[in-house]
C-alpha cells in the first residue's frame, strides 16, 4: 500500500489545440503566488518540483485558510471545468520552490 502520492496517466488532449508550461517560483515559504490561467482553458495540470505541500485557491488572500491540497509529491490534473480568465493563488510549505502551471487551451 503506497500512501501519499497519486499517479495520472498522460493528458489525453481533446479539443485542444495549443499549450502553454509555466515554471512558478516560489522562493518563500507559506506566501501567496498567483498565475492567470488563459483563455479558452480546456485542461489543467499543476505540480511542484520539489517535494512540497500546495495550497490553491482561486480568490487572492485565501490560499492560507481557503483552499485545496497538492500533497507533495502528487499532481493534479483538471479537465472539463472552465477556469478561463481565473487567477490561481498559490503557496508551499517549503521555501525555494517552483510550480509547474501546463494548461492546454484552444485558440
Amino acid at each position: 500500500m503506497t500512501i501519499g502520492t497519486s499517479v495520472y496517466p498522460p493528458i489525453t488532449v481533446t479539443n485542444a489545440n495549443a499549450e502553454k508550461i509555466t515554471p512558478l517560483s516560489m522562493p518563500l515559504q507559506d506566501t501567496e503566488y498567483s498565475h492567470v490561467l488563459q483563455d479558452n482553458l480546456t485542461q489543467l495540470r499543476i505540480k511542484c518540483r520539489g517535494y512540497s505541500t500546495l495550497k490553491i485557491c482561486f480568490k487572492s488572500g485565501e490560499s492560507g485558510t481557503n483552499y485545496w491540497t497538492i500533497n507533495k509529491g502528487c499532481v493534479d490534473n483538471i479537465d472539463g471545468l472552465s477556469f478561463s480568465g481565473k487567477t490561481l493563488y498559490i503557496q508551499a510549505d517549503k521555501p525555494g520552490m517552483t510550480v509547474e502551471v501546463m494548461e492546454l487551451y484552444l485558440v
